[in-house]
């Protein structure tokens, strides 16, 4: 199920109490909520600790939970490791779960490609500039923040920094969000400005999808 038809489906029911107002932000109405998720029985499929003092933050934001499953998962790729070892890259053992190494994140590919609104083909690495010859200490232009104090880049920094490269720039990549700071920037206004001047833009948008 897609999160715009979950989120969708917990719209659509009957209003809950106190959902207009501040009273929404209440333990009940989480729970009110968590039991009317069409997905919390996914719930069931995770080793959850019990520590009492668990930090259930960075679970959301590293690793997260464990699957209950994952370790027969991984048990599977480290026999055809065992047994087939490199050319496990490219041919499953008889009774794996999983396809061989070299093709293991194409179903994730295919999951998240309708949510960033992209193709699963479509992808971009950092060593795209040595690829073609050129030196990232002197053909790439990091924007930094004006102040140290105040890490953030300002839309107006941003677009300056497109200005004073756009002669010689013929890819700008960014993130949808900062990662550290949480600041979401201006795709809009900024896609629109590079494109004013003839650069194509990307942005990485994994965190701004998944946070």
């Amino acid at each position: 199920m897609g999160s715009r038809l979950h989120f969708q489906r917990i719209k659509e029911g009957p209003p809950l109490p106190h959902h207009d107002d501040i009273r929404a932000y209440k333990r009940e109405y989480a729970e009110a909520l968590d039991e009317r998720d069409p997905l919390k029985s996914y719930r069931d499929q995770f080793i959850i600790p019990s520590k009492k003092d668990l930090l259930r933050k960075r679970l959301a934001d590293t690793e997260g939970l464990q699957p209950k499953n994952l370790r027969k998962y991984l048990d599977q790729y480290l026999r055809s490791w065992a047994i087939k070892g490199v050319i496990g890259h490219f041919v499953s053992h008889e009774d794996a779960l999983l396809p061989p190494y070299l093709h293991v994140d194409d179903a994730g590919s295919e999951l998240l490609a309708p949510i960033v609104g992209a193709s699963p083909s479509e992808y971009a690495v950092e060593s795209q500039i040595r690829l073609h010859n050129f030196d990232p200490a002197i053909s790439m232009a990091l924007i930094e923040p004006e102040d140290a104090e105040k890490p953030i880049l300002s839309t107006e920094q941003i677009l300056k920094v497109i200005d004073d490269n756009a002669s010689d720039t013929a890819l700008i990549f960014l993130p949808g969000i900062q990662f550290y700071t949480g600041q979401y920037f201006d795709i809009k206004i900024i896609t629109a400005h590079a494109h004013s001047k003839g650069i194509l833009i990307g942005w990485d948008c994994a965190h701004a999808v998944g946070n």
